[in-house]
């Protein structure tokens, strides 16, 4: 083992005595240990700084001859021109044994990148760890600030703390997925959105505080532009105002609005129509045994308060079942079987009864008229 005895008023460097004695090629390869210290009692001290123009440490490039720096660049040399430290091997910074290729081990570690000044005009510091401030122990951040030392945990990107939830925009997420806005705002805000590369095609994420506060989900085509959205294309079912699941493809707990309509449209065209034929007469008499009733649903249905003590009007399924079938369906609840109705075939069968009523009237009517001109002419 080597023991060198130097002082600062040398002129050569620390580094500058590595690099000579290691990748010098005339000198015979040996594997030494070198001790670099100063002399005590010495005039200054210890060193204070290290200098090399650039370093390469491991195995591989322990020999010079055979790991040489490029002259110039592209020359077939191994260690590219721009390189300035070359590590084989794992570095650890505040570990004697880092366990990866960069190991940052303390109380708070943390990787921060600064920017230039001239960039924007601000410094601005984007650190990765949980150091800066003081976020919940064992949580990952990436977050920002303006200047060397600021408070910024405003200015938090992304955290994932120890349970594995992720939050960007708040250090403490509640979820799986956390996202909020900067700052309140006034005008409608998208806080996410979700696309293609281009984002040609998109899910937009957002909340609005123009006149009434809202969220809302808007697909988009472009940047700006509107696209088509469909819920459960592939099957299922689709819930509003309630936590249960229903066998329909669209379940309301309450009053739902056509805004500007009165009722909900679908295809009419007799070109678009097959096996049309006329409905059969006698409908006024199954009208006229249809019972309507008022009622309560019971706790079976699974309908929340609000529901349960509405008082409602309508029919019962079964009395329905024996005159129109065609308006009943079957429905499962806990593996149960139950009837439903459709009464929009109903609102057909009162035209059709009406139409009857009318032709029934009618002829009453001309008979009437007959009885009434004979009368007259006796």
């Amino acid at each position: 083992m080597f023991f060198l005895s130097l002082s600062l008023s040398l002129s050569l460097s620390l580094l500058s005595c590595f690099s000579f004695l290691i990748f010098n090629p005339s000198l015979s390869l040996a594997e030494e240990s070198i001790t670099i210290s100063t002399y005590y009692p010495s005039p200054y001290g210890v060193y204070n700084e290290m200098r090399a123009k650039r370093i390469a440490i491991g195995d591989t490039y322990f020999d010079g001859a055979e790991m040489p720096w490029e002259a110039e660049d592209a020359d077939g040399n191994p260690i590219d021109l721009n390189a300035d430290l070359v590590v084989e091997g794992n570095v650890g910074i505040g570990t004697t044994s880092p366990n990866a290729q960069l190991d940052v081990f303390g109380i708070k570690p943390e990787i921060r990148l600064t920017t230039s000044a001239q960039v924007g005009g601000t410094d601005r510091n984007w650190a990765i760890g949980n150091a800066t401030n003081p976020l919940p122990h064992g949580t990952f951040g990436i977050y920002s600030g303006a200047t060397e030392g600021s408070t910024i945990l405003d200015q938090v990107r992304l955290v994932i703390d120890n349970s594995g939830k992720v939050g960007i925009g708040t250090i403490s997420p509640g979820y799986r997925l956390e996202v909020r806005s900067a700052s309140a705002w006034n005008t409608s805000h998208a806080i996410a959105r979700f696309g293609d590369i281009g984002f040609q095609r998109s899910l937009e994420f957002g909340e609005s505080f123009v006149s009434d506060s809202y969220s809302y989900i808007q697909a988009r085509s472009g940047s700006t532009g509107v696209n088509d959205l469909l819920l459960n294309p592939y099957g299922g079912s689709v819930s509003i105002g309630t936590t249960s699941s229903y066998p329909y493809k669209l379940a309301v707990n309450g009053q739902p609005a056509a805004v500007g309509y009165t009722a909900f449209t679908n295809i009419s065209d007799a070109r678009l129509k097959k096996n049309i034929e006329p409905l059969d007469n006698g409908i006024m008499g199954k009208i006229l045994k249809l019972k309507p009733v008022t009622f309560n649903y019971n706790e079976k249905t699974k309908y929340d308060e609000e529901v349960l003590s509405r008082r409602l009007r309508g029919f019962i399924a079964q009395d329905i079942q024996k005159i129109f079938p065609d308006m009943i369906g079957e429905i499962e609840i806990d593996n149960k079987t139950y009837l439903d109705t459709n009464l929009t075939n109903l609102q057909v069968y009162l035209v059709k009864a009406l139409q009857e009523l009318k032709l029934e009237k009618d002829a009453e009517i001309a008979e009437l008229k007959l009885r009434i001109q004979a009368l007259e002419a006796k």
